[in-house]
């Protein structure tokens, strides 16, 4: 008797199921984002977050849930991209970030489920490159996540030629 096969795309359920498949953009974008630092202190979130960073084929998220963790976990390992939850409080984070040598160039995405215009040019004269408002599209936080590495990318060269 022959088992019938069940693939993973029929089974997933919840909110999880209408994300779209890997596309090729999503391994070039994961290529040049070596490992994804998550910083949210609601579980469920980072959880689904790291869910949807996986989906867009970065296979490298660790999700830690305080800033102390965050900074601990950033001087343990290189990370390519910083995702920070505006309910933290990541202003105190994003000035040590921004202060630490080794650590200033790693691109910060700031999550939020509302901003006030003046949370967002605080965050902005704080340090972070991009801000988006939850609930978002895999395809909003693709695009966020290539303006923002991109516009690094195209800033260190540019620095680096004015120098050589």
């Amino acid at each position: 008797m022959r088992q019938s096969r069940t693939s993973y795309r029929t089974v997933r359920s919840g909110p999880v199921a209408n994300w779209p498949e890997q596309q090729p953009r999503d391994n070039w974008l994961s290529a040049k984002v070596s490992a994804t630092l998550l910083v949210d202190g609601k579980r469920t979130s980072a959880r689904l977050m790291c869910e949807l960073f996986r989906r867009l084929g970065f296979g490298d998220v660790t999700a830690v849930h305080n800033a102390e963790d965050a900074l601990a976990k950033l001087r343990e390992k290189k990370y390519g991209l910083i995702l920070a939850d505006w309910n933290l409080e990541p202003l105190q984070f994003l000035k040590a970030v921004r202060s630490d040598d080794k650590l200033r160039r790693i691109p910060v995405l700031i999550t939020a489920s509302e901003l006030t215009s003046e949370q967002v040019v605080l965050a902005r004269r704080t340090g972070a490159d991009a801000l988006i408002l939850k609930p978002f599209l895999a395809s909003a936080l693709r695009s966020k996540i290539e303006e923002i590495t991109s516009s690094r990318n195209v800033s260190r060269i540019g620095f680096a030629r004015r120098w050589e």
